[in-house]
């Protein structure tokens, strides 16, 4: 395991909020390979009004959890080394200096940015915990940019990149994020997409580096580490009894069966719930899986929007009805980030939380972050912060070793930043054609004694 230098700077105690946004308007860090990192530069602020959006799109909230899932004919659930048939598709590049090219989805207004929503706010909190934490590196030049989620937006700034140009990060939409990739391959510039997930934006493109994890990653995460703490026959899959989420369901008994290891795997135990009896019933949803000692719940639930209510019902339920027992129960990030769960809900279940982040409130780096970020910008940083910092944490490591392909050659490394680790596998599709790089490491974290811990063995 390699740790990524970690150096907090000095910084100058503004608490000026307000000035940091119209930056982002406004201002890069650097506005040419050769310049220098704090020197200004005007960003293209030129605004296609062609796709107009409606204002409930405008709105996302802070953790909103975008990924793309589709049948298992369409993707494998799984990732996997290179073949022996590899051609590279670059040398390594070693330069002096380094030009980034930031993607942020503002949205704006005129040429003003619209008021700190939710939506424009999580991605400020990320843009400040990235300038902190490149800003004083005079041989990175990041220019800023902002797309106002516009594909039109896009085709603008894609035609005016550099040449010069060594980095993509962004953008944030799916249709956005697909023309920049492509647009990295032809060009040969790498490009890291920091916020979504999808297997359908890119194929046979090395070039581009997806940091979230696809769905079937966190599946796969799940079932390893249930399956090596419980025997399988005490684990249930918690579904839906209307067949709803059978798709999602199929897709899960498929990892089981490819990473099992074992000749002939039974599929994994189903407990179907249904959400009329978690509402209105009176009774004992959970009394079978009880009765037959279960030790392991998994709810693979994962979307916001429509799973928010069913996974937060089962949690209550759980509660409820354990009595005596003590089942880890295995949530992806959406159950924890959820406004229903309560601390009577984390206090009493045995949690177990899926995901890429984990931020370690009692580290002694994430306090640093923490009063560091307030002394300048005079709020508290979110997750996002935290994200951005260790985005720019990961390109100076990376430029520093490898060069400019470096989210190639760090392939099977796993390198961890200030809150988060990385490690890069290629990931292909289910006639095992190359899609891209992906991000594959996941961390599992549990709730004890006020915190959350993580759980993880390696």
């Amino acid at each position: 395991m390699i740790s990524a230098p970690n150096l907090l700077r000095p910084l100058s105690g503004s608490k000026l909020w307000f000035p940091l946004i119209i930056g982002f308007l406004l201002i890069g860090c650097a506005g040419s390979k050769s310049g220098v990192n704090d020197r200004p530069t005007v960003v293209n602020s030129n605004i296609d009004r062609s796709e107009e959006t409606s204002e409930l799109e405008n709105v996302i909230s802070v953790d909103t959890i975008q990924w793309s899932f589709r049948s298992i004919e369409d993707i494998r659930p799984i990732t996997s080394d290179m073949g022996a048939e590899e051609v590279l598709p670059f040398e390594q590049i070693n330069e002096e200096n380094y030009s980034v090219a930031l993607m942020m989805p503002f949205r704006l207004t005129g040429n003003q940015i619209d008021d700190l929503n939710g939506y424009n706010e999580k991605f400020a909190h990320f843009y400040a915990g990235y300038k902190m934490s490149v800003e004083d590196e005079g041989w990175i030049a990041t220019t800023t940019y902002h797309t106002n989620r516009s594909s039109g937006q896009i085709d603008s700034l894609l035609g005016s990149l550099s040449s010069e140009t060594d980095l993509i990060i962004g953008p944030f939409d799916k249709g956005n994020i697909t023309k920049v990739s492509e647009f990295a391959k032809r060009n040969r510039i790498a490009a890291i997409s920091p916020w979504n997930a999808s297997t359908s934006v890119t194929s046979d493109n090395l070039f581009y580096l997806q940091l979230r994890p696809n769905l079937s990653s966190y599946w796969e995460s799940i079932i390893q580490d249930a399956t090596k703490n419980f025997d399988r026959s005490k684990i249930r899959v918690i579904r839906n009894a209307d067949g709803s989420d059978r798709s999602m369901m199929n897709f899960i008994q498929k990892i089981n069966e490819e990473k099992s290891g074992l000749p002939i795997s039974e599929p994994l135990g189903e407990y179907p719930v249904s959400i009329d009896s978690l509402l209105y019933g009176d009774s004992l949803v959970f009394k079978l899986a009880f009765d037959e000692q279960v030790e392991a719940f998994i709810i693979p639930h994962y979307s916001s929007s429509n799973h928010d209510r069913f996974i937060y019902e089962c949690l209550r339920k759980i509660n409820a009805e354990k009595e005596g027992a003590s089942p880890q129960i295995y949530v992806m990030p959406v159950a924890v980030k959820s406004k229903r769960l309560d601390l009577n809900i984390l206090n009493n279940l045995d949690l177990k939380i899926c995901d890429y982040r984990f931020y370690d409130k009692r580290d002694a780096d994430y306090q640093s972050f923490k009063s560091e970020f307030y002394s300048r910008y005079g709020r508290l940083p979110s997750d996002d912060a935290y994200y951005g910092y260790d985005i720019g944490r990961l390109i100076i490591y990376g430029f520093m070793n490898y060069g400019k392909y470096f989210h190639y050659y760090m392939k099977d490394e796993k390198v961890s930043l200030n809150q988060m680790s990385i490690k890069v596998r290629p990931y292909y599709n289910s006639s095992d054609e190359l899609l891209y790089l992906m991000n594959e490491h996941l961390d599992i974290y549990q709730f004890e004694e006020g915190y959350y811990r993580l759980k993880n063995t390696d």
